[in-house]
């Protein structure tokens, strides 16, 4: 039988953030577990999990974090101008932490075809596919000094977002 006692505290972490403060303290009973490095190791690799989930659990049902998810959706419709056809919810590219979870990025079906848009840290992320529009970003962004790749561009703020689709929309085709 387990006593109080034989508890040990391999893991603990308090934090405090704008949502409310999170405490979880991981204690283990065991005559087989014993606290070597790589069990240490393991236990913070939980430690760390549970934590993440804790807070999105948190964040998640927060009626601020709501609203954050509805205005940026409209925020990424209004770059369509109208365009729009749907939005397809897809997975954050960027980061999958909780503090990104009202960051929702989208692959936004046009009449020329899709162009996944999301937020980053600081910057929006515009990806198109060929069939929406052949010409690589490097051709079609000459003068732009953002990063770009093959088919894709980041706009550091709400009008060039805008501006950039429209010009993939609206772009030269070959």
């Amino acid at each position: 039988m387990i006593k109080p006692e034989d508890y040990e505290t391999y893991s603990k972490y308090e934090s405090s953030s704008s949502f409310g403060s999170v405490g979880v303290e991981i204690r283990i009973a065991s005559s087989k577990f014993h606290a070597s490095e790589e069990n240490k190791k393991f236990i913070t690799q939980l430690t760390d999990q549970l934590i993440e989930m804790v807070n999105l659990r948190i964040y998640r049902g927060l009626p601020e974090t709501t609203a954050k998810i509805e205005e940026n959706e409209k925020i990424i419709r209004s770059f369509f101008g109208g365009r729009a056809i749907y939005l397809e919810e897809v997975p954050n590219e960027y980061s999958n932490d909780f503090y990104y979870f009202d960051r929702k990025w989208f692959r936004v079906w046009t009449d020329k075809g899709p162009i996944k848009v999301g937020r980053r840290k600081r910057v929006w992320h515009i990806e198109w596919e060929k069939r929406t529009n052949p010409l690589y970003a490097g051709n079609l962004f000459k003068d732009e000094q953002v990063s770009i790749g093959d088919r894709w561009i980041h706009a550091w703020s709400d009008q060039d977002a805008a501006r950039y689709i429209d010009k993939v929309l609206n772009g030269v085709f070959l």
